[in-house]
């Protein structure tokens, strides 16, 4: 559970407008998940459409429990952090998040539906 105004994501960019329950999921940039093949961090238009982003995020989702979960705040190397409020969510879950298998780490297991 985290406080209004509380910082989430990596770098702490993005500041909770209320309070929320929050869960954790182990699945981040090092599993290939929201990967885009161009990203450079030292590319000046990639360092303005990460920016761009941080003041108007794309929102992306993941399902727990058959629900929709918003992912909030910037996916990290080992995690992204998903708004469950309202959610009859519980440790040990699972989550559907939808990516692009190509770029996803090999040890993801894929389900193609």
């Amino acid at each position: 559970h985290l406080k209004k105004g509380a910082n989430v994501g990596y770098g702490n960019t993005y500041r909770l407008k209320s309070d929320k329950k929050t869960a954790i999921v182990p699945v981040g940039y090092s599993d290939g998940f929201l990967v885009e093949k161009t990203n450079d961090t030292f590319r000046l238009i990639d360092i303005l459409r990460n920016l761009y982003h941080d003041l108007f995020p794309v929102r992306h989702y993941a399902e727990i429990g058959g629900k929709k979960a918003e992912i909030i705040g910037r996916t990290g190397m080992y995690n992204i952090i998903c708004d469950i409020t309202g959610l009859d969510a519980k440790p040990g879950d699972a989550v559907i998040l939808k990516a692009n298998p190509i770029l996803l780490d090999h040890t993801v297991v894929r389900e193609y539906v």
